[in-house]
């Protein structure tokens, strides 16, 4: 079932001719599909492997990896051409003479220490796109999702994003507050029986400064 909605993702990142595709967390169930699932886990890498040729591939994990704040043991696989980031930190997505920064945010219980004891660089393109996970308060749930960490729309503040792009929410929901804009992509199929209405993911267009 798991790698049934990773395929048909990267079936329409491929349509799409996307540039980068965004892993905002929750791609593993649990922490025993990546520990102790060996075959689930490389057959996981190797599918999205095989489509960094085409699209960059950026993933953070979320509240299902997470087992206890360190995702030490996930940077242990070789995720060979996928940026996987364990901890916060800001990277660069390039193409076609255009540069965009990355901030990627990997779950946290406690995003205030995360973001306390983070320093980002200042941030140096026009856009600065955020990567995160986890449960904004005044943000519809589906009434059935995982405690996850809790973020408010001042930590980006200081992060200087223009974007906000998450996961956690099981439904897609797109807001915009004070001139900044978030995006739950929700899940592509339905996790439980209780779960109803549309799936979806999001394709974004983005160019040096505008989204």
């Amino acid at each position: 079932y798991c790698l049934g909605i990773l395929d048909a993702m990267l079936v329409r990142a491929k349509k799409e001719k996307v540039d980068a595709l965004f892993l905002c967390g929750d791609l593993f169930h649990t922490k025993n599909d990546y520990l102790h699932n060996n075959k689930f886990r490389e057959s996981v890498i190797e599918k999205l492997n095989k489509c960094t040729d085409l699209f960059q591939i950026y993933y953070i994990p979320g509240n299902h990896e997470d087992h206890g704040g360190d995702f030490d043991s996930m940077k242990a696989f070789d995720w060979k051409q996928i940026e996987f980031m364990s901890k916060a930190k800001i990277c660069i997505l390039e193409k076609d003479g255009e540069t965009i920064e990355i901030a990627g945010i990997p779950h946290s219980r406690n995003y205030a220490g995360l973001f306390q004891g983070w320093k980002p660089s200042p941030k140096i393109t026009k856009l600065r796109l955020a990567l995160a996970h986890g449960a904004i308060p005044g943000f519809d749930f589906l009434g059935d999702e995982e405690p996850a960490g809790i973020l408010t729309t001042t930590m980006f503040d200081r992060l200087e994003v223009d974007a906000v792009f998450l996961g956690h929410i099981h439904k897609s929901l797109e807001r915009e507050i004070e001139e900044r804009k978030y995006y739950y992509s929700g899940s592509l199929r339905p996790l439980r029986s209780t779960e109803t209405g549309p799936r979806s993911f999001n394709i974004i267009s983005i160019s040096a400064d505008t989204i």
